[in-house]
């Protein structure tokens, strides 16, 4: 039925991406065997449309992007002691903190 092919993408949605707590978190629920993984432009609440991108079963690239602007909090998935927020580079965190505007992208990766 239509509703199972709903369920069944929402199910690789929530393995890939989930932001119904308090931040928003990437790849929470994927097999280890998926080590190789990627997605574009999947909603996150608060406006914010994310891709990421892992490779060799580390995270090493997420772009947000905002659609109303406002704060948002991701929960790190970077293994490294640093990373980089655009060209910022700060100390790895659990919970990032961003404010972006309307429109604007903000790029995180391990250093």
């Amino acid at each position: 039925t239509l509703e199972g092919n709903f369920a069944f993408a929402s199910g690789i949605q929530e393995m890939l991406i989930q932001s119904h707590e308090k931040a928003i978190e990437i790849f929470p629920a994927v097999p280890k065997a998926w080590n190789n993984i990627s997605f574009r432009t999947l909603r996150a609440q608060g406006g914010f449309l994310v891709s990421a991108e892992m490779n060799n079963g580390e995270t090493i690239k997420i772009i947000i992007e905002s659609e109303i602007g406002g704060k948002g909090i991701i929960k790190s998935p970077f293994r490294s002691k640093k990373i980089k927020i655009n060209e910022e580079k700060k100390d790895n965190q659990d919970l990032i903190e961003f404010t972006v505007l309307k429109g604007e992208k903000i790029i995180l990766t391990p250093l």
